[in-house]
């Protein structure tokens, strides 16, 4: 589609520089794929000895872009400002991670051009000044947020879609180190990259999509590493995590669905926690957590319950994750094990009510709350 003579000698070794730093390339591991000297490959990279049609061949392969993307008469350079920002030493593979999220987004908006496709993204809200108390700006920011997308206080059923298609996010799921949860950074050209781990589950790729939106939301120019030992340690990650938090689970939602699951069983259990996550499309650590930032579940609830056996429901996990609800509707499961639990209604009572057998009745509980149904202690409040 291009021609070399379209494009100087200067400029392609320019771009076949950035190329090879954006793919995690040394230039003795480039000069050795190419079998030249290292001099000459930063000869080549300096414009002072031109590049050859076969040599940029070989180096866009060695570096997995194109020779079309590569002579393209706007190769987007993009800044993301991806950095490690937390103590102690890197997190294993953070640096082939941040590579690779630059490459990714590099390539997205090269593609936009190639095609004539043009992002119109709503405005990300104004950034927030982090001062004074924390969590309380990160419970307003999260509220203007969700006023801005216009989804009020309801659940967010699929994370990656919102940000991608009103906010404009550029969202890659790639295989990273397990410590990792992704990577994320802004450029003026690309907009909010992030990169997040394929080997999580699906609530935790929203949760991290999110708490980088967060860091977005303090500081445009933000762009480091979600996971390893930088959690939390400075006033702005401690607003992003706060604010993932408020934003898939406003307080509001959480305060009435939690008081109505008491008011209905008298007493909150493990059950109700994956009721409540699946709900909210969160793990049952996270609703955990927030029940307990919220004070409506005394802190460290979740780590007794840990210390105590409990899982996590692989069904719950699962059926979050593929997008699927109950058939029956998971409230009306909620509700007739409220009432088979306390002892109201009989199992054959609520099979009648229901218009369904007994059998039927056990998997539509079971759907909603898996093992944690059979094997549920009381969370005592107060």
């Amino acid at each position: 589609m291009y021609q070399l003579g379209q494009v100087t000698g200067i400029a392609i070794g320019d771009r076949l520089r950035k190329a090879r730093q954006a793919a995690g390339v040394t230039q003795a591991q480039a000069a050795s794929a190419l079998s030249v000297s290292r001099p000459t490959l930063i000869a080549i990279e300096k414009g002072t000895r031109r590049a050859k049609p076969d040599e940029i061949e070989s180096l866009v392969n060695c570096y997995g872009t194109s020779v079309n993307l590569l002579l393209a008469h706007e190769v987007p350079q993009l800044d993301l400002n991806v950095r490690f920002r937390g103590r102690g030493e890197q997190p294993v593979g953070a640096a082939r991670a941040i590579a690779l999220l630059h490459k990714l987004a590099s390539a997205i908006v090269a593609l936009e051009r190639l095609l004539g496709v043009a992002l119109r993204p709503t405005p990300l809200p104004d950034p927030v000044v982090v001062v004074g108390p924390i969590r309380q700006q990160a419970e307003d920011a999260a509220l203007i947020a969700r006023q801005i997308l216009g989804i009020g206080v309801t659940p967010v059923t699929d994370a990656f879609s919102l940000l991608e298609r009103e906010l404009g996010f550029r969202i890659f799921v790639r295989e990273v180190p397990s410590q990792l949860s992704g990577v994320f950074g802004y450029d003026s050209a690309a907009g909010p990259c992030i990169l997040v781990n394929a080997n999580h589950p699906r609530v935790r790729q929203s949760l991290a999509a999110v708490h980088a939106l967060g860091h977005f939301v303090a500081n445009r120019d933000s762009g480091g590493v979600v996971g390893g030992d930088q959690h939390e340690s400075t006033d702005e990650q401690r607003f992003a995590g706060a604010f993932s938090y408020a934003f898939l689970m406003p307080a509001t939602s959480i305060r009435r669905r939690f008081h109505e699951l008491v008011e209905s069983n008298e007493v909150f259990t493990p059950r109700h926690l994956v009721y409540l996550a699946r709900s909210f499309h969160v793990s049952e650590e996270a609703m955990c957590r927030r029940l307990e930032r919220l004070e409506l579940l005394p802190n460290g609830t979740f780590d007794r319950l840990r210390d105590r056996g409990f899982k996590a429901s692989r069904v719950a996990a699962q059926e979050a994750d593929q997008g699927m609800h109950n058939p029956h509707g998971m409230r009306l499961a909620q509700l007739a094990a409220s009432a088979l639990n306390r002892g109201l209604l009989s199992e054959g009572q609520v099979s009648r009510m229901l218009d369904l057998d007994r059998i039927d009745v056990r998997r539509m509980i079971e759907d909603v709350f898996g093992n944690a149904a059979e094997d549920s202690i009381d969370i005592r409040l107060g």
